[in-house]
């Protein structure tokens, strides 16, 4: 009879990791095309905030969309409720428990695995320095354009725009970090460090440029470059936790 027992409980057991894992990717999914909408152009501190506001919303909808759609009979506004559990009271006075940050970890986690335009959020750092921007309204409008082909992932065509405002604009420190993300997209590994070492050459200290060149080495399974570049990372942030861990 124990066994028995046993065996039922690993059943169900299953069941639920199942299901909790089927509605992590749900979530995880929509979340990921939320941030697919944020700009590359903006502050890390503006964008963390972003990514963080996708993904509530997600676990938000999530749960409103599911357990509780059948008890909710009017709109509710998901920005009063507080960062833990909140609740809401229905037409009945029944109590509906919204737990707002519900699989968060694992969801971040699942994100990081596997949304792309994440991946590129994190590894970008869009911090302005002198040369960050063009004053050549032609590379700006060619720049512009590379931009809008990196939202749709679309990095066959976002190369050749860069390069075009790169040729007008030497000095370009955004084109020339993009550049180098886009080509790491298309595994043209070695361009792609070409294209950050232009940018270190305008702004020795960018963030965005010295955390992917190591990674790059990694790709490439140089690893004793990787370990040097991560170090000269980590010497020029130190409190940066992706030095340590890279």
């Amino acid at each position: 009879m124990k066994k028995k027992l046993s065996l039922l409980v690993i059943f169900f057991s299953a069941l639920f990791v199942s299901a909790q894992d089927e509605d992590i990717k749900k979530v995880s999914d929509e979340s990921c095309s939320c941030i697919s909408e944020i700009s590359l152009n903006i502050e890390k501190t503006e964008a963390n905030e972003k990514i963080k506001s996708c993904i509530s919303t997600a676990i938000l909808s999530n749960q409103i969309k599911g357990d509780l759609l059948g008890q909710i009979r009017k709109s509710v506004d998901v920005s009063t409720l507080s960062k833990e559990n909140d609740s809401i009271v229905d037409e009945d006075n029944k109590d509906i428990t919204i737990i707002v940050d519900k699989n968060y970890d694992e969801i971040e986690e699942y994100l990081l695995r596997n949304c792309e335009k994440l991946k590129i959020l994190i590894a970008s750092d869009n911090k302005e320095f002198d040369n960050s921007y063009s004053t050549n309204k032609k590379a700006l409008k060619l720049y512009d354009e590379g931009v809008t082909f990196f939202k749709e992932r679309n990095y066959k065509k976002v190369a050749p725009k860069f390069k075009k405002a790169l040729k007008e604009d030497k000095k370009f420190g955004f084109a020339w970090d993009n550049l180098g993300m886009c080509q790491r997209q298309l595994r043209d590994y070695k361009e792609a460090i070409k294209s950050y070492n232009e940018s270190l050459n305008l702004d020795p200290s960018g963030r965005m440029p010295l955390m992917n060149i190591p990674v790059v080495y990694e790709y490439l399974k140089d690893y004793d470059k990787a370990i040097k570049a991560y170090k000269r990372f980590s010497d020029i942030y130190p409190k940066d936790p992706e030095g340590h861990y890279g």
